[in-house]
């Protein structure tokens, strides 16, 4: 079933070789044969392949684990190719105004991207939708930014 969002084209329209995509589906049903509910791939605003393993179907509804993960690390590369962050940039650094005025762990002027990225922050647990940072008041940046480090970032 094509994706609502992305007209459905033949993957050779969009530079992509069919043989290639039988491949990849060939491999995945041979080494991963239950890790995977569905794929969809999107090449230049279209959909070139959209499948899905038994019993799922596309309109299964999954959860989404990580996937804000995904797209944050997806969008942290495309930043670092334009040369605008790195890896071992500091996040206090991007908010030098709030890390002067809140509270801040003495331990956070040393949290940097990668730390955030691997889930090696500091943290003493998972912070998104549950625990602290569920108990907090709603500043997006002030919560982050005052959360307390259990551990030395990374």
């Amino acid at each position: 079933m094509p994706s609502p969002i992305m007209p459905a084209a033949m993957p050779e329209q969009m530079g992509v070789r069919s043989a290639s995509l039988s491949a990849l589906l060939t491999a995945i049903e041979t080494e991963h044969p239950a890790a995977i509910h569905g794929m969809q791939i999107l090449r230049h605003g279209h959909t070139i392949l959209d499948a899905c393993w038994k019993p799922y179907t596309n309109n299964c509804v999954r959860t989404m684990m990580s996937l804000t993960k995904t797209l944050t690390s997806l969008a942290i590369g495309l930043l670092m190719d334009d040369g605008k962050l790195k890896l071992e940039d500091h996040i206090v650094d991007f908010f030098p105004k709030e890390a002067a005025r809140y509270r801040l762990d003495p331990r956070m002027k040393d949290m940097t991207v990668h730390h955030l990225l691997t889930m090696n922050a500091g943290f003493p647990e998972n912070i998104s939708g549950c625990g602290t940072w569920s108990q907090r008041s709603w500043n997006d940046l002030k919560t982050f930014l005052e959360l307390p480090l259990v551990y030395a970032p990374g």
